[in-house]
C-alpha cells in the first residue's frame, strides 16, 4: 500500500491543504473499504498510511473544530521526550560481549523528532561522509518530497554528503534541528565514537533515517489549549513519518528500529488510541522494533488514579492552575462498567453543579467572577477502548486550586484515571 493517495481532482491543492491551519486533519480507520469513508466524509485530499489508516483533510469549520465527539479521530500533540544514560541501562557491555558484539552493523533507526544537526561529528565517518540515509524534512516545502508523500522535502545521502563539502552545507541541505532534541537521541542511539568526549551512541554503527516533524496545526492548539510556542507535534504526521521510514527500511532491505521520542499524559493508556495500535501493528512484524521514550511523567503531577470508596456520593479532585495558563483540557476514563458524572468548582468558589451525562452533547457554561468558560463532554462507551470518557476543557482559567467533584452513577470496580 503506497503511503499516500491524493484524490486527482485536488492534488493540485493538496500541500496547501496538508499544510494550512484552515483545513482540519483526521485520522480515519477505513478498515479496507477507503470507498465508504471517502464517501461518508467526503474529504478535500487525503493520505494513506496503511491499509487501516488514512488521514483525511476536510475544510475547517466551527462545528468540526471545536466538536470533541470525534475524538479518536482527531489528532493528538505528543511533545519531546528524553533518555537516559547507557550505562544505567546496560547498553555499553554489549559493544564488546565477547560471543555477541552489538553495535547496530547493518541495521537502521529511524526516528520521527525535530530533526538532526547532519554536521555533528557523531554522525560523521573518518571521510566526512554521512551515517545518514536520508532526512524527511516536513518543514520545508520548496524540495521534492518523497516518492508516495504529498508535502516536506527528503534530502538523500548523497545531498547530505555535497553539502558536507560545502563551506556552507546549509545552502544546499537547510534542514536545521531547532531544539537539539531530535540530534541528542539520534546521538544517543547511533552517535559513533568520539574519543576526546568519550562518548558513543547505543548503536554506533547503525545507519540513521530522521524525520522532522513539522508542528502542529494552530487550531488544534486552541483545541486543547496548547501554548503557542509549546513544542507539539500531530500524531498524523508521526503515522505518515513511521511510514516513510517503513518503505526506506524495505529499499534497503535492513531491519529497522523505530525510535519515538514523544508523547504526551492523555489516552486511555491501555493501547487503544489510533497511535498506538499503528505501533503495536508494527511491532508485531518481522524486520521492525519499535522503542517509546517512558518516564518522563512520573513527578509531573498530570496523573490521578481515583479509588472510590463503598458508600460515598462523591469525591473531590483538586487541580491547581498556574498563572497565566491558556487552559487545561482534562480526561476522565472510567474503567466500564461505573458511571459517573461531574461538577466544577473555581478558586473563587463559583460552582458547576452536577452535569448529567448527554450522549454526544457538549455543554458548555462560563464562569461570571473568573471570565472563564468550561466545556463538558461524555461518551458513555468510548469508541476504541469501551470505557467512559468524560472530557473537561476550561479556557482562560484563574489561577489557584480547581476543584473537580466526582459523583459516582454506577460503581462497579471504583476505578477511575484523571
Amino acid at each position: 500500500m503506497k503511503g499516500v493517495n491524493i484524490m486527482a481532482e485536488n492534488a493540485i491543492n493538496c500541500k496547501e491543504i496538508i499544510l494550512s491551519n484552515a483545513y482540519i486533519d483526521l485520522i480515519v480507520a477505513y478498515e479496507g473499504d477507503l470507498g465508504g469513508a471517502i464517501s461518508a466524509y467526503n474529504p478535500l485530499c487525503y493520505q494513506i498510511i496503511n491499509d487501516r489508516y488514512a488521514v483525511f483533510h476536510l475544510e475547517r469549520t466551527d462545528g468540526i473544530e471545536l466538536e470533541l465527539v470525534e475524538f479518536p479521530m482527531q489528532p493528538r500533540l505528543l511533545g519531546p521526550y528524553g533518555i537516559n544514560s547507557l550505562d544505567e541501562s546496560g547498553i555499553l557491555p554489549l559493544h564488546t560481549h565477547p560471543y555477541l558484539p552489538l553495535t547496530g552493523q547493518d541495521i537502521i533507526i529511524g526516528i520521527v523528532d525535530s530533526g538532526i544537526d547532519y554536521t555533528h561529528p557523531v554522525f560523521l565517518y573518518e571521510d566526512n561522509t554521512t551515517k545518514i540515509l536520508s532526512i524527511w524534512d516536513q518543514t520545508i516545502q520548496e524540495g521534492q518530497p518523497p516518492s508516495n508523500f504529498q508535502y516536506g522535502t527528503e534530502y538523500t545521502r548523497e545531498v547530505i554528503n555535497e553539502a558536507l563539502n560545502q563551506e556552507d552545507p546549509f545552502e544546499i541541505v537547510p534542514s536545521i534541528d531547532e531544539t537539539g532534541h531530535g540530534t541528542f537521541n539520534a546521538g544517543v542511539a547511533a552517535g559513533r565514537f568520539i574519543a576526546e568526549e568519550q562518548f558513543i551512541g547505543a548503536a554506533p554503527d547503525a545507519e540513521i533515517i530522521m524525520v522532522k516533524l513539522k508542528p502542529g496545526k494552530e487550531y488544534l492548539r486552541d483545541i486543547y489549549l496548547v501554548d503557542e510556542e509549546a513544542i507539539v507535534y500531530q500524531d498524523n504526521d508521526i503515522m505518515l513519518g513511521i511510514n516513510y521510514l517503513m518503505e526506506q527500511a524495505v529499499f534497503y532491505d535492513k531491519p529497522l528500529v523505530i525510535l519515538v521520542g514523544l508523547g504526551n499524559n492523555q489516552g486511555s493508556h491501555d493501547g487503544t488510541s489510533v497511535l498506538e495500535e499503528y505501533l503495536n501493528g508494527i511491532a508485531l512484524t518481522t524486520g521492525y522494533s519499535v522503542v517509546i521514550a517512558a518516564g518522563n511523567e512520573s513527578d509531573l503531577g498530570h496523573h490521578y488514579l481515583g479509588l472510590f470508596p463503598e458508600g460515598e456520593i462523591y469525591q473531590d479532585v483538586e487541580i491547581n492552575i498556574a498563572p497565566n495558563e491558556r487552559g487545561i483540557n482534562g480526561q476522565i476514563w472510567v474503567q466500564s462498567p461505573d458511571v459517573y458524572s461531574i461538577g466544577i468548582i473555581s478558586p473563587t468558589g463559583e460552582a458547576v453543579s452536577r452535569v448529567s451525562p448527554r450522549i454526544r452533547v457538549t455543554e458548555e457554561f462560563e464562569f461570571i467572577l473568573e471570565r472563564s468558560e468550561l466545556y463538558i463532554e461524555y461518551q458513555l462507551i468510548e469508541e476504541k477502548s469501551g470505557d467512559q470518557l468524560i472530557l473537561i476543557r476550561i479556557k482562560d482559567p484563574t489561577a489557584g486550586i480547581w476543584t473537580v467533584r466526582v459523583y459516582g452513577d454506577i460503581v462497579v470496580s471504583g476505578r477511575y484515571n484523571f
